[in-house]
């Protein structure tokens, strides 16, 4: 079946970036979860730059990241997603967690951006409150409205 122009530009509006990171790394506490490289990218409104997904675009928009993360200490591992380094409310996921344990947090926030000017950018990351190593992610970014 052809796909219609309308169905092409709605598509469009939705998907927009997605990352996926297979490489492991040691993590601190706070620090912000490398995401790797796009796996898909449908459109110009939004890029991947070193460790955020950055919106190009006023809207709203749904973002959602899967960490699978080993931790060095017994206690609660938090990921957290940030807009423009601002906590997103709600948007958290926290496991507890032994010694060496291997977790999965997912992660998902809504978040409405109104770009100033072109060229601005709200970066979107993700922190992980515990020290231990990223074992890989998942992020991905689409525009809801």
């Amino acid at each position: 079946m052809a796909t219609t122009r309308r169905e092409l530009l709605y598509s469009r509006w939705r998907a927009m970036l997605s990352t996926v990171n297979t490489t492991q790394a040691t993590l601190t506490a706070g620090a912000t979860v490398p995401l790797g490289a796009n796996a898909i990218r449908t459109n110009n409104d939004a890029s991947l730059n070193d460790n955020a997904i950055e919106i190009q675009r006023a809207g709203t928009f749904e973002a959602l990241a899967t960490i699978i993360y080993t931790a060095t200490a017994a206690g609660d591992v938090t990921a957290q997603m940030l807009a423009n380094g601002t906590a997103v409310p709600g948007a958290t996921a926290t496991v507890t967690a032994t010694q060496g344990q291997t977790v999965t947090l997912t992660v998902q926030g809504t978040i409405q951006t109104r770009t100033a000017s072109p060229g601005t950018r709200v970066p979107i990351t993700w922190t992980i409150s515990a020290a231990g190593t990223l074992v890989s992610n998942v992020a991905s970014v689409k525009r809801v409205i």
